[in-house]
Parts: C-alpha cells; structure tokens; sequence
C-alpha cells in the first residue's frame, strides 16, 4: 500500500466518523426536544 493509498483510506474514514457524529448529534437534540415536551404534559 502507498502513502497515497493509505493517506485515502484515513481521510475516508474520518469522514465517515464526522458524518456519524453529526447524525449522533442530530439525535441527541431530537431526544432533548422530545423529553423537553414530556416534561411539560
């Protein structure tokens, strides 16, 4: 495997970390949201 190769593969995966943090993130602002109107029932 060349420097080229492997430089690749790492910044393809840490794009695919960010992505999954964002939807994490997404997520978590969804759960926040839904607990916030429990609370107020």
């Amino acid at each position: 495997m060349t420097n080229e190769e492997f430089q690749k593969i790492v910044l393809e995966e840490l794009r695919s970390l960010k992505e999954g943090q964002r939807n994490l993130e997404e997520g978590q602002r969804e759960l926040r949201r839904r607990a916030k109107k429990l609370r107020e029932l």
